[in-house]
């Protein structure tokens, strides 16, 4: 699928391909933009560097939080940041894998749930 915007005389271009997603580039020229990848997230690429974005989801497959590398974004969770995990272990944020389960704090029932 293409999509094709032109604004004040300048054509942007989309191009999607399965994960894949194409754009122009300074030089008007299709690049890669970024793409999904399995651990819930995309992977972004800006002059040849890949940076990964991971998303944290609702049960309802709504993307409640995007995190990555602090230069992307000042960063919310930093590689390294421990979650306590819903077997009581702690585990670093990039070695969560989707399914696995942490524990959450309910601020509204004041209960502690596993999510």
């Amino acid at each position: 699928m293409r999509k094709v915007k032109q604004a004040n005389g300048i054509t942007k271009e989309t191009s999607y391909e399965g994960s894949f997603v194409y754009q122009t580039d300074a030089n008007n020229k299709l690049a890669l933009s970024y793409f999904a990848h399995t651990q819930g997230g995309r992977v972004t690429v800006t002059n040849n560097q890949y940076k990964y974005e991971y998303f944290l989801g609702d049960h309802l497959g709504n993307v409640r939080a995007t995190f990555g590398a602090p230069s992307v974004w000042g960063g919310c969770f930093v590689k390294g940041s421990k979650f306590l995990m819903a077997d009581g272990t702690w585990k670093k944020i990039e070695k969560i894998k989707v399914g696995e389960y942490v524990k959450s704090y309910n601020i509204i029932k004041k209960k502690i749930k596993n999510r």
